[in-house]
């Protein structure tokens, strides 16, 4: 790198650590400013901030090693979660507003009671801030790694004698080198130090900013390489072969039909967020109102699954044809930006990749230490401290939390195999959390049964090396927890009444399965929501279709595929305002 790209990349560091002290000022009030920014959020930082965590350094590293080995159509691994997320704009946001918890694992004591209550909030907390936070974090510390094995080594900037010592004190058994492992831990610490000082202002501001200049990384090295003859050449061989299906085709980038039903049949309900939960709950509770909230999800939506991807896209394209021969697929993005981008435009990209990666790890930490704080120290361990105490608490919370990641990092050796990992250790609690909103006979003993034992079966298929690909896996997790779910559903202790009817009076939740609870009608008309939740899929379908017939050169065909997009978009969104006029305002809980 050169002078200009250095000071791109540390003019970018200073800028984090800047706003993390600016905006320390306006969240250290008290835990719930620190977490939630008293839900005094606009709805178009929000949507970009979820699209930002959604945006890390592993993110076009693995999307190209699906192009490369599965092509297009690999990627509904996580396309298909579009269906659940369109659901969550439409409805699920305005619900999760309406609470205003700090955490979707407070959410459980206000819709069930009892010991099993407690012991599920506190329980959820500790799985969702250590275990599942330091895999999601491990898998991006990896991809940062991978990128700066590429294009930052950290021998090209020490003495051969500080590299020799700070390779002989890196150990040997971590699955990473000593230059990715230093540079990762640093990396790291900056986000932890900004996420500490800022609280959620400071994470979604420098995560609008992140985003932006993420997107004009993606953006830029896709640009420059069709100027080239050989990229534009490889990508129309890509098209040719028959990487550019939407659904699965046979040949070079067959997938199982089986794996591809999974996906799209099972995933998107069966997943631990089916209803939004975690970081996404976060940043709704945040919104000014149910509206910006619901907004906010439209937003991240169009920037997650409409947009972002196709650069990255394109440039998978093009690499199967240029670095063929390849066979560390996620060495492809990094290696063509290291040809391609001339002086200052590969130091934006390098700051692309490090925004990316400081906006989810800064997201994992201020989230995870939400549940440590809220739901573990303050609720069972230390309820009398001050707000200073908590926030405080939530630092070191934070700490230990980014060590849990970087301790994660040292073990993994592919990205999208730790995605998978992801899916399936919440395969199962999917179809509970849905219920909870629509059925009052769900009780906390079903969710904590759905939840142990989806990770118990997902931990028992991974380690024994079980031959079952992952759409089966899949299947039988989610299958095995939700049985086990609904027995205890029917078996289990009942939620209090007054619990329950406290919950709707709050919540108002839709459906006809409140009966027993409340004769109080809900204000959300279902019709309208499934119309506009149908719609809005639809319409993300034939976009895609759109897309991939234009790269064809099938311009008619894509001209309708076009048509039919605006014309889905269209009822999606005159079904979205029919449903937001039965909100009525008196209904909104001021947070």
């Amino acid at each position: 790198m050169k002078t200009i790209d250095w000071s791109i990349l540390f003019g970018y560091i200073v800028f984090s650590i800047a706003v993390g002290i600016w905006a320390g000022k306006k969240a250290r009030k008290d835990t719930r400013s620190f977490f939630t920014a008293d839900s005094k959020m606009s709805w178009w930082l929000l949507g970009t901030s979820i699209a930002a965590t959604t945006f890390a350094a592993d993110t076009p590293l693995a999307v190209t090693e699906i192009v490369r080995t599965q092509g297009i159509a690999g990627n509904w691994l996580w396309w298909n979660m579009a269906i659940s997320h369109i659901l969550l704009a439409v409805v699920f946001a305005r619900l999760w507003r309406r609470s205003g918890v700090i955490t979707d694992a407070e959410f459980i004591e206000m819709r069930y009671s009892g010991k099993w209550a407690a012991i599920l909030r506190a329980v959820k907390a500790g799985y969702l801030a250590i275990a599942i936070n330091a895999l999601a974090m491990g898998w991006v510390m990896l991809a940062m790694a991978k990128v700066l094995k590429a294009v930052l080594p950290l021998s090209s900037f020490v003495s051969p004698d500080t590299a020799a010592l700070l390779s002989s004190l890196w150990p040997d058994f971590v699955a990473v080198s000593w230059e990715e492992g230093y540079l990762i831990i640093i990396l790291a610490f900056i986000a932890y130090i900004y996420s500490a000082l800022s609280g959620i202002w400071g994470v979604v501001i420098t995560d609008f900013v992140q985003f932006i200049i993420a997107m004009a990384g993606s953006i830029m090295l896709c640009t420059i390489m069709l100027f080239y003859e050989g990229p534009r050449q490889a990508l129309f061989q890509a098209v040719s072969s028959g990487a550019t299906t939407v659904f699965p085709s046979s040949g070079t980038y067959a997938i199982p039909m089986g794996m591809f039903l999974s996906w799209i049949g099972i995933q998107w309900w069966a997943n631990k967020y089916s209803d939004g939960g975690g970081y996404i709950v976060q940043r709704v509770v945040a919104a000014r109102n149910e509206e910006e909230a619901s907004k906010s999800i439209m937003l991240f939506v169009i920037l997650h699954y409409f947009i972002r991807p196709w650069p990255w896209i394109l440039v998978a394209l093009m690499s199967i044809g240029l670095l063929g021969n390849l066979t560390d697929h996620q060495m492809a993005y990094p290696i063509l930006m290291k040809i391609y981008l001339p002086a200052g435009a590969l130091g934006l990209m390098v700051t692309a990749f490090f925004a990316a990666f400081m906006s989810t790890i800064d997201t994992h930490i201020n989230w995870g230490s939400s549940y440590l704080v809220e739901d573990i120290y303050r609720r069972f361990l230390n309820r009398e401290k001050s707000e200073k105490h908590y926030i405080a608490a939530a630092a070191v919370s934070g700490l230990f939390i980014l060590l849990g990641g970087i301790i994660a990092a040292m073990f993994m050796k592919s990205v999208a195999s730790a995605w998978k990992i992801l899916f399936l250790l919440g395969a199962g609690l999917g179809p509970i959390v849905f219920l909870r909103w629509l059925w009052w006979r769900i009780n906390a003993l079903s969710e904590l049964c759905a939840m142990i034992s989806s990770a118990i079966t997902a931990a028992v298929l991974i380690l024994s090396n079980s031959s079952m690909h992952f759409g089966y896996r899949l299947m039988t997790i989610a299958g095995i927890s939700t049985v086990c779910a609904l027995a205890a559903a029917f078996l289990g202790p009942r939620t209090d009444m007054n619990v329950l009817r406290s919950f709707h009076e709050k919540i108002k939740p839709p459906g006809p399965f409140w009966s027993s609870v409340s004769s109080e009608k809900s204000d959300i008309n279902l019709v309208r929501v499934f119309t506009s939740w149908i719609a809005g899929s639809a319409g993300f379908v034939f976009f895609l279709h759109g897309i991939v017939n234009f790269l064809k050169s099938s311009f008619f065909i894509g001209f309708i595929y076009t048509v039919l997009t605006i014309l889905s978009l269209y009822i999606f969104l005159r079904q979205y305002k029919l449903i937001t006029v039965r909100f009525t305002p008196d209904s909104e809980e001021k947070t």
